[in-house]
């Protein structure tokens, strides 16, 4: 389940949502906090899902809240549910919400893209916390298949794949690369201490220059070696745009600005 946080106070229970909004006549954030912190915490699966946006849409339609922080750790879950955060992410941009989100301890999978997919600028997370990205998979009990079955699941795993990657790819080279004149080439990294194989990740970029088709290789291999990288991995190659403290005590705004 996920927690939510308005100010100091838990907000009215959600099942209350309609009626409240009905007689809605704020037009400003009910409490001292400029933003609201709600946490995704487990699965990403329907349940965890539905009272997420549930609770985002209490703090933007009734607490009139204008910046919501998910707050996420989680082991990632199903794609349906992930396509029905997403589906709402878009309603919330189109009203101008500002969604921040922030990476707690271990961050995988369907969780890592709702991470990544948040406002860019505003997406962080804690320096010992674990990222995880990784292809589309297959996760059912005695799973029995013809070799005809698995080569159409194989198919509709890479339309899948396709549809994710280019969704990351959009936002962030539209949102983040295509607008800033510094970046022309990914950064290197030290990689002592990752596994060699990581230095292959930026090779395609600092050959070519940046380009949608060059970013989304470098997912493209990021995605199957299928392993927990650090957040300073993440950033260099724009998955996230900040790695906090874990005790590090900020103001709100300061604290989604990062300074």
């Amino acid at each position: 389940m996920s927690d939510t946080t308005v100010g100091n106070l838990t907000p009215l229970n959600i099942f209350e949502k309609v009626n409240m909004t009905e007689n809605m006549t704020h037009t400003e954030p009910q409490y001292e906090k400029s933003c609201c912190e709600i946490r995704l915490v487990g699965e990403v699966n329907n349940q965890t899902v539905f009272t997420l946006c549930d609770e985002i849409d209490l703090a933007i339609d009734y607490y009139q809240y204008k910046i919501v922080e998910i707050q996420i750790d989680s082991p990632g879950g199903a794609i349906a549910s992930l396509d029905y955060y997403l589906s709402k992410l878009e309603r919330w941009k189109k009203k101008g919400i500002l969604i921040s989100t922030l990476g707690l301890t271990s961050v995988a999978s369907a969780a890592a893209m709702i991470l990544s997919l948040g406002t860019i600028g505003y997406r962080r997370a804690y320096s010992s916390s674990q990222l995880l990205y990784h292809n589309a998979r297959i996760s059912k009990e005695k799973f029995i298949a013809t070799k005809e079955g698995l080569i159409s699941e194989s198919k509709a795993l890479e339309l899948i794949d396709n549809r994710l990657q280019n969704r990351l790819v959009d936002h962030i080279f539209d949102n983040k690369i295509n607008k800033s004149n510094k970046i022309t080439s990914m950064a290197y990294l030290d990689y002592n201490f990752l596994d060699k194989k990581f230095e292959e990740l930026t090779t395609p970029i600092e050959a070519t220059g940046i380009s949608k088709e060059t970013l989304k290789l470098s997912y493209t291999k990021l995605n199957s070696f299928d392993t927990f990288i650090s957040p300073n991995l993440a950033k260099e190659m724009f998955l996230i745009d900040e790695i906090q403290e874990v005790f590090e005590f900020k103001g709100d705004e300061a604290k989604l600005k990062g300074i």
